[in-house]
């Protein structure tokens, strides 16, 4: 999977040090902030974050403008001890953020930045930007994927290998299979390998994740609950990730709830499943 197109950076000539402590926020730790609030500065990890809302009138400008007063897209401006600050921005899609200093590699001593870009809403889309330290200053990529939900408070490497990874749930099962509410999101998996963004949700160091959420869904996919075919479609998703979808899928076919909708009905299910990669 291929990362979209990098945005430009800008560099700045020079950035204006407060005389007053800056609040700081631990490594790797997302840091909530709206519009609302306004102009924010923090520090993580020997980084100074500084956010503020991108003015009205400028493109492409977000709906908050006209209703609210105030753009919901955000500059973020980087500035590492001793570096020249960076200002990047957030997409234009999103209305709320989280963003975070992280190391994404062990053996990289250099901290980058985590933005998560939240829609809110029923569905919940999200978009996360990485910004990679390099020589010249950041490199930017996105994770790849219709993702929804969102990020853990506090990132940090799962399978051990020394890089950071990122669990979100996979938006394309969104209202599928029942209505949107009632449809879990199986869980996606994504880190980064050769300083591009990946998916990895078949590794083994995975696993536990997997057999953690069918221990959580199977309950709602074997109850007499007319929602449960969204949670049997995600159980028996996240079976195929670990080996074991042929055992799940018989067990969910005594539960299925079978309906006049095509869409509903077991064989839609498998297609879509081979659609999307989860078998084949």
């Amino acid at each position: 999977m291929k990362p979209l197109a990098c945005l430009p950076l800008l560099l700045l000539a020079a950035a204006s040090v407060p005389s007053h402590p800056e609040p700081e926020v631990s490594p790797a730790t997302l840091r909530a902030w709206s519009s609302r609030e306004g102009r924010f500065h923090w520090v993580s990890d020997g980084i100074r974050i500084g956010i503020a809302p991108v003015p009205c009138g400028t493109p492409a400008q977000t709906e908050a403008c006209r209703w609210d007063g105030h753009n919901n897209q955000a500059d973020v401006t980087i500035t590492p001890a001793g570096g020249a600050p960076v200002v990047v921005r957030t997409t234009d899609q999103a209305a709320y953020y989280r963003l975070g200093v992280v190391r994404f590699n062990a053996r990289d001593v250099r901290p980058g930045l985590v933005i998560e870009n939240r829609s809110g809403g029923a569905g919940g889309d999200v978009w996360i930007q990485l910004f990679l330290p390099e020589k010249s200053g950041y490199r930017e990529v996105r994770l790849p994927g219709h993702l929804q939900g969102e990020l853990p408070g506090v990132l940090r490497d799962i399978s051990g290998d020394g890089t950071i990874d990122f669990v979100l749930g996979d938006g394309r099962f969104d209202g599928r299979f029942g209505c949107n509410a009632c449809t879990p999101r199986p869980p996606m998996v994504l880190t980064l390998r050769g300083g591009q963004p990946v998916e990895v949700s078949r590794e083994p160091g995975y696993a536990h994740i997997y057999r953690e959420d069918m221990a959580r869904l199977r309950p709602a996919c074997l109850s007499e609950r007319r929602d449960r075919n969204g949670a049997c479609a995600a159980y028996v998703a996240d079976a195929a990730r670990i080996g074991r979808f042929g055992t799940a899928w018989a067990e969910m076919l005594g539960h299925w709830e079978r309906e006049e909708n095509q869409l509903q009905q077991p064989e839609s299910l498998r297609a879509f499943l081979k659609k999307t990669g989860y078998i084949s």
